[in-house]
């Protein structure tokens, strides 16, 4: 069974030069392990006010978010986690799905936040993110997406892109892509959110293309 002792082994022994500890040594954040819907979580907590959650791109951690913690946390209060099988966080037994990673999310704005929070999210985070806001859009206060995967096709010159587009059109199937087994699953469970939500739930292009614009300094 997952435990947060699990999750603390798992940081001690990946990250035996302290990299980790070296990233987070100088931000104004405290590390907390929480258990989300059965995933052991590492949890970056700082700052006072309106509450911010930042959710990260595939195969990186919240440290990925260092460069703009400092300032945020001198207005805001900042949550940011390891996604469910990135960085330092266990999955356990359970197998991730869609619905296991917005319990997951649901489950950290609770407890984090006594507010509904901004919720920031890149790459397959913001995939994640505008999910969580089809589905829950009572719980947020905004939603600010960057660079995040499934809200539109790529060009089929970018081979990177594939995935995503096919991804979007039926996110049932399973699709290989370079990243890690843990990543694929996340991003087929939540990459194709625009094509199960429906067109009406869909952001139009222009909306997408301000909200990538602004990035972070709408929270600000």
């Amino acid at each position: 069974m997952n435990t947060l002792a699990q999750t603390q082994r798992r940081i001690e022994a990946t990250d035996a030069a302290g990299a980790r500890e070296r990233l987070l040594a100088g931000l104004p954040v405290t590390q907390r392990l929480q258990q989300l819907a059965g995933v052991s979580t590492p949890v970056l907590d700082g700052g006072d006010g309106p509450p911010v959650v930042l959710l990260h791109g595939p195969g990186g951690n919240a440290a990925h978010w260092m460069h703009v913690i400092a300032d945020l946390v001198r207005t805001h209060r900042v949550i940011a986690p390891d996604l469910p099988g990135q960085g330092a966080s266990e999955l356990g037994a359970t197998p991730l799905d869609s619905d296991r990673v917005l319990a997951w999310l649901g489950e950290l704005i609770e407890r984090n936040c006594s507010a509904p929070p901004a919720l920031v999210g890149a790459a397959l985070g913001g995939a994640i993110a505008a999910r969580f806001a089809i589905e829950h859009s009572e719980r947020l206060d905004r939603v600010i997406l960057i660079d995040s995967l499934g809200l539109c096709p790529s060009s089929r010159r970018r081979t990177s892109g594939r995935p995503c587009t096919r991804t979007s059109r039926n996110p049932t199937t399973p699709v290989t892509t370079t990243c890690g087994n843990t990543a694929r699953t996340t991003w087929m469970s939540c990459a194709g959110a625009w094509a199960s939500a429906g067109p009406t739930s869909r952001p139009t292009t222009s909306t997408v293309r301000r909200r990538r614009a602004c990035k972070l300094r709408s929270v600000r």
